[in-house]
């Protein structure tokens, strides 16, 4: 047998040791620390519980425990509603929960997940299970709700104001956190659970009465039992109109009943397209667009209103 060349006698060691520092360089990449969740990176938060929502099949309400830099941030009276992007690590693609409830003493963030046969991200948000991990980044914020005092829109109002909601399926999740925060009131499932006060905005805490008009099929009423909950707790404050019987019943007579007249308060729209546009108008590619709809033919103003 040939002895070996100094070529291969060198080669296995010198193979061995570049196998041990790509070794040492994957250890140091994967082992390290991954960041915690912020408006500007994705980081990690865990599932501590998950559960159907008690008022709509296929909707289901996931808990994560928030890491300490993330709990302190909302504890902070935090400008509402912001929401969290949720990354669907299967496709690599993200979708934006609105936060329902946040309990900043146990360091919790309820996102509650309506799931839809064409909703990838949807449906893998429904597989996940306790103490798997999610991808997730915020708190994001497309607009902040201002103080009464802030609008010059009702300098001359005469009553006290009142911040209206029309929402459509999912789209009620932005006003749930408006209610929490403004009334320090648990939307948690479970109203008998010993939970902190939600943290408190100031400016939705400055709203004197909520008027929420809440339009989806009867079996599809998100955290109903939720809502209504808080219309009982808060009568004088809270009132909650449900419209289930289809868009078109969703008219300028059941508006001009539930909401407070032009120049007396503030209108928030959020839902499907095609609820925006039959309410307040098209929603321009990056912008709000033309008041239109029924509001702009019962006399509000583009100031007085703001579509999501």
């Amino acid at each position: 047998m040939a002895a070996p060349t100094t070529a291969s006698r060198f080669a296995r060691p010198l193979a061995l040791a570049a196998a041990a520092l790509a070794a040492g360089a994957a250890y140091t990449f994967f082992a390290r620390p991954r960041p915690d969740p912020s408006p500007t990176s994705y980081g990690p938060v865990r599932i501590v519980a998950t559960h159907p929502d008690a008022s709509v099949n296929g909707a289901r309400r996931i808990t994560v425990a928030l890491p300490a830099t993330l709990a302190e941030t909302l504890k902070t009276t935090p400008p509402v509603p912001f929401f969290f992007n949720v990354k669907n690590t299967d496709l690599v693609v993200a979708r934006s929960y609105t936060p329902v409830h946040i309990d900043v003493q146990n360091r919790t963030m309820d996102l509650l997940v309506k799931r839809y046969k064409v909703g990838e991200t949807s449906k893998w948000m429904h597989r996940r299970s306790v103490g798997d991990e999610i991808e997730v980044n915020g708190p994001l914020r497309e607009w902040t709700l201002p103080a009464p005092s802030e609008l010059s829109a009702l300098r001359d109002a005469k009553d006290p104001p009142t911040l209206a909601m029309i929402a459509g399926g999912t789209g009620v999740t932005p006003f749930i956190q408006i209610l929490e925060s403004a009334l320090g009131h648990s939307m948690s499932p479970d109203p008998t659970a010993a939970q902190s006060r939600p943290p408190a905005s100031d400016a939705a805490a400055a709203w004197p009465r909520f008027s929420l008009i809440y339009a989806a099929p009867e079996n599809d009423l998100l955290a109903k039992q939720q809502l209504d909950a808080l219309a009982a707790k808060f009568p004088g404050r809270v009132s909650v109109h449900y419209v289930t019987n289809g868009r078109q019943a969703l008219t300028a007579d059941v508006l001009r009943d539930a909401l407070p007249a032009p120049g007396q308060g503030m209108v928030l729209v959020c839902g499907p397209d095609g609820l925006i546009n039959h309410v307040a108008g098209r929603r321009g590619w990056d912008s709000q667009g033309p008041l239109g709809g029924l509001l702009a033919q019962l006399g509000y103003r583009a100031n007085e209103v703001y579509k999501f």
